[in-house]
């Protein structure tokens, strides 16, 4: 039977348990400090009372108002520290059923609803969760749920932005029980699979680098592209954040003229997208996200492996090298460079596909209100989110892969970094 729970919430954000009690003890101060000027204010009246000089009665009658002043003040601490108990609450409902792979395909069977809501065909997100690893019951103080229940929170949490409250009837659990699953879910992903984070996610792909060089080489629709060493491209994306209540200059992005964090990405041509690297303070630059991620390290050791130079391209914002590339900057160009300029504008247009598919697919990701960077695990949601974007590259393919018809590897291969 459905459990109806009830939650406080209200204004900016809901009170906590530390909220109340932190109003409780405040209350209890406020009270006592109440009773003392009650009674001093009370003595200060019987003195009065017994002045005999108009002098003693303007001294008492000031420090009559005094008093009374000071006890209205508190009564209003006390009635201001009160509030979390006559605040309007909301009430949800809690669903009768967890998530399961049983009640996935129950309900959903075989059709195309079940990739809508969660990304991944029913079959497919039986394979993912065994290929992610996740154990068969995970617990954490007062929250025990089993391992395909975190996975498929997990992966509703991050397809769609929505409230707690909201997803408790689908999700049958409570608030506090909900975010104790999509914190052990993110947390599971984020620390197992740091291969996927870090410089050997890229180091890993050095021995299809002349592959790779080859289809970027061959071009897609508008027909080939100049560089024969190409292998990749390089940018940086903007993930918007909840206006910080401390050091707000340097979350501040000029260009976007709102508070985010910036993430740098790789775009390789068969649609994986390795080696995420942020959070960088929205206040600074591409350039500055390059030097501190150690990509170009990263390029020079792949390199190394196959005894041959190759380059991830970028906008003209990236210092070029001989593994960093970019279009001519210098003016006026002439007519070769200009076509050069031209030809690789249009494959390189394919990494803001692989940061819209990311942001599409995963859309918590762009909900601002959702990342308070004082409060929120910011910096793990798009790790994982750029990781479960590639396992469904894997299964799916997408827009990029299909440009450059270079396939993706399967989702076990890509996890286990063995290419």
């Amino acid at each position: 039977m459905p459990v109806q729970r009830r939650a406080r919430t209200g204004g900016r954000k809901p009170y906590t348990a530390n909220d109340v009690i932190n109003a409780r003890r405040m209350m209890q101060i406020v009270a006592l400090s109440a009773v003392a000027s009650l009674q001093l204010q009370w003595t200060r009246s019987l003195l009065w009372a017994d002045s005999t000089s108009a002098f003693d009665d303007e001294i008492n009658l000031g420090l009559f108002w005094q008093s009374h002043c000071q006890m209205m003040s508190q009564v209003a601490l006390v009635l201001y520290s009160a509030q979390p108990f006559f605040r309007p609450g909301v009430t949800y409902m809690v669903g009768p059923e967890h998530y399961s792979f049983e009640r996935l395909e129950r309900q959903f069977g075989q059709t195309t609803t079940c990739k809508a809501t969660f990304r991944f065909e029913a079959a497919h997100l039986r394979r993912l969760c065994r290929a992610l690893r996740f154990p068969d019951v995970m617990s954490d103080h007062n929250f025990s749920a089993t391992g395909e229940e975190v996975f498929l929170y997990m992966i509703k949490r991050l397809s769609y932005p929505a409230t707690l409250s909201t997803l408790a009837w689908d999700s049958g659990r409570n608030i506090s029980a909900q975010s104790e699953m999509f914190k052990q879910g993110i947390e599971h992903v984020y620390h197992n699979f740091a291969h996927l984070r870090d410089n050997r996610s890229l180091e890993c792909w050095a021995h299809h680098f002349p592959m790779f060089a080859a289809h970027v080489q061959r071009g897609g629709r508008k027909g080939r592209a100049p560089l024969n060493n190409c292998i990749g491209w390089v940018d940086g994306s903007n993930q918007f954040v909840s206006k910080p209540h401390l050091n707000q200059g340097i979350m501040f992005n000029g260009h976007k003229r709102k508070h985010c964090v910036k993430w740098q990405g790789v775009m390789l041509p068969n649609g994986i997208m390795p080696m995420p690297f942020g959070p960088i303070n929205g206040s600074n630059t591409d350039a500055f996200m390059l030097e501190r991620s150690g990509l170009v390290r990263a390029m020079r050791r792949a390199c190394k492996k196959v005894g041959a130079i190759y380059q991830l391209y970028g906008d003209p914002a990236y210092p070029q090298s001989h593994w960093i590339g970019g279009p001519f900057r210098h003016s006026p160009l002439n007519y070769d460079e200009a076509d050069f300029n031209s030809r690789m504008s249009s494959v390189r247009i394919v990494n803001e596909w692989g940061f819209g598919r990311i942001k599409i697919n995963w859309a918590f990701l762009d909900f601002e209100n959702s990342h308070k960077v004082y409060l929120n695990d910011v910096q793990k949601y798009w790790p994982v989110a750029q990781i479960l974007q590639n396992c469904h590259v894997c299964f799916y393919g997408n827009q990029v892969s299909e440009y450059f018809d270079c396939k993706a590897p399967e989702v076990e291969v890509y996890l286990s970094n063995n290419m």
